[in-house]
């Protein structure tokens, strides 16, 4: 992954919502695969020399990332209950990064309409429930049930919880300094029907190999 390509985010007091607005709404851009490569891996969080992450802004740049990594995974046909059915996006357990995660509803994935919802932090969705779980940190007790409970099911799991791709989860987002990476466990996912498209997986550090 050349890690030298990270886009900066604008400084100033509106440039967390500025750049993940923008990131959103790029539909240009991401018809560029160069752009899709630059915008999608390796995502800048702060100027360079920062002290400090304000933490509302890095919510909404992963929302960000969650939402335009369901553009590069495939489910199967049966995982959703027709043409038109949403693809819904739970979250574990009522947590701060709610707000920022709800940002992205409505918006388009594969011509689908994201719904987000919440899922109780003592419970597990059944198949159809969720075709993307994240785990936030406040959850990284349950990291070893939720995968083993997951296994074979036809839901993505993502998370920020360190480890958690290498402790069988699908995809991680990994803190590096000013910066957010991907890790991804591609066999995990294919264990429940998942297919992870040759343009995530070129540009994300592979684990469980």
């Amino acid at each position: 992954m050349d890690r030298g390509h990270a886009l900066a985010i604008p400084s100033g007091p509106r440039a967390g919502a500025a750049a993940s607005k923008a990131w959103l709404d790029s539909s240009q851009v991401w018809l560029r695969p160069l752009w899709a490569v630059l915008l999608l891996i390796w995502v800048s969080v702060l100027p360079c020399g920062a002290l400090a992450v304000e933490p509302s802004r890095e919510d909404r740049i992963k929302a960000a990332i969650v939402y335009k990594v369901g553009k590069f995974v495939d489910w199967p046909a049966n995982a959703f209950d027709g043409a038109a059915s949403p693809l819904r996006v739970c979250l574990l357990g009522r947590d701060a990064f709610s707000d920022a995660l709800a940002s992205i509803a409505g918006r388009k994935v594969q011509g689908r309409s994201i719904d987000f919802r919440v899922i109780g932090a003592a419970s597990l969705p059944r198949p159809g429930d969720c075709h993307i779980l994240y785990l936030p940190r406040s959850a990284s007790g349950r990291v070893g049930s939720v995968v083993r409970n997951l296994s074979g099911m036809p839901i993505l799991t993502i998370s920020d919880i360190p480890g958690f791709a290498r402790s069988g989860g699908m995809i991680s987002l990994v803190r590096s300094g000013n910066r957010i990476g991907f890790e991804i466990d591609p066999d995990s996912a294919r264990r429940s029907g998942l297919s992870v498209r040759a343009q995530l997986l070129d540009l994300a550090d592979i684990v469980g190999r």
